[in-house]
């Protein structure tokens, strides 16, 4: 009798043993899996120093137990401050030894330009340790351990989940810049953190097409909430997005392609032929149109080649929808995330000035 039972039991637990090892198997795939994208692995491989910056700045908080949304909020944060550059120096500065290593301000260092004491602080327990300011984990180390009630914020901060909630915390309780309920300044960093969570834990980067027109300021898909009400002219159109314009010259799905097409949507044209859209604030004024430093609605906006970080020698061109009052102005553009994938985003006064931005009017 055992022995039958013993053969009876033996087919099942075979089978059951093998079901077994093959779910096993399944989790532990979907758990290296969940692992992997939660620490912007699988999900995005960067391939710009910039990337890799953001991405070493997300695993960072995720190792010390913070949520992926406080992650990219933090690097939305760090895009409007430093460009995700540990080395900057406000306005591009010189170091400057003795100005560094005192309480005085405008002079604010890394990746979240700290500034008077909290940047002479920094800079000190970066010699106790005998490392380098301008390196990643040091910035990392110090502000999430050593900036006195600041840390602890961030601390608290890096439990929160809403991500575009978090980068206004973030800006308003820990930058506490004078713009810090500034719409505009928020909707920057609302948006540079949404593309990042997008881009880190979602898995939808700036890949397709060519992928070299990331302006490095991050886009979102739809026109943000702030700007809606001011936005009176028509939003772009299947046209402009997708079939095009008669007479464009420009290569479909592009940058230049979309701006053309905008340009003709709200009944204004400019040449077909103006080259790479880096190239437009060169050659613009050779062909019926003209230039300016100042940013104006219904221009377009030519970004120079290298002008921002992501940025190849092609450059980028964006089309204006709307300029604020303090300089900031919304965009619309194309082949950020890849060939006819269009998107919005806001760039302040001083970030345009620092890429050297030029903006295009159409034809006269």
């Amino acid at each position: 009798m055992k022995r039958r039972l013993i053969l009876f039991m033996f087919p099942i637990l075979i089978v059951g043993g093998f079901v077994g090892f093959i779910v096993m198997t399944i989790m532990q795939i979907a758990g290296i899996h969940s692992n992997e994208v939660a620490k912007g692995g699988t999900a995005f491989q960067p391939t710009t120093q910039i990337e890799m910056n953001a991405k070493e700045v997300f695993d960072d908080v995720i190792a010390k137990g913070g949520t992926p949304e406080f992650a990219c909020a933090w690097l939305g944060n760090f895009e409007a401050e430093s460009g995700i550059r540990p080395d900057r120096i406000q306005s591009d500065l010189a170091f400057n030894k003795s100005i560094a290593y005192s309480n005085a301000g405008g002079y604010a260092f890394g990746l979240g330009q700290m500034d008077g004491g909290r940047r002479a602080s920094m800079l000190r327990y970066a010699d106790e340790q005998g490392k380098d300011w301008r390196t990643i984990p040091l910035q990392m180390d110090y502000m999430w351990n050593h900036d006195g009630s600041d840390s602890t914020l961030i601390q608290t901060l890096s439990k929160q989940t809403n991500v575009e909630q978090t980068a206004i915390d973030i800006l308003q309780k820990w930058e506490r810049a004078g713009t810090k309920d500034n719409p505009s300044e928020q909707a920057v960093r609302k948006l540079a953190a949404r593309s990042w969570y997008s881009r880190l834990v979602e898995g939808v980067g700036f890949e397709g097409g060519t992928g070299t027109e990331n302006g490095g300021m991050a886009s979102g898909e739809t026109i943000p909430d702030s700007y809606k009400n001011l936005v009176k002219h028509a939003l772009p159109n299947q046209q402009a997005m997708r079939t095009g314009y008669p007479g464009n010259g420009y290569y479909l799905g592009n940058c230049t392609w979309y701006v053309y097409n905008r340009f003709a949507q709200l009944g204004k044209h400019i040449y077909a032929y103006l080259g790479d859209g880096g190239s437009w604030g060169r050659t613009a004024n050779a062909n019926g149109s003209r230039t300016s430093l100042t940013p104006t609605q219904h221009w377009a906006v030519s970004f120079p080649p290298y002008s921002m970080p992501g940025l190849n020698e092609y450059g980028h061109v964006a089309y204006v929808e709307y300029v604020n009052s303090d300089g900031s102005f919304l965009i619309s553009e194309m082949n950020v995330r890849g060939e006819y994938s269009m998107n919005w985003r806001v760039i302040t006064a001083q970030q345009a000035k620092d890429a050297g931005l030029v903006f295009v009017s159409p034809q006269n």
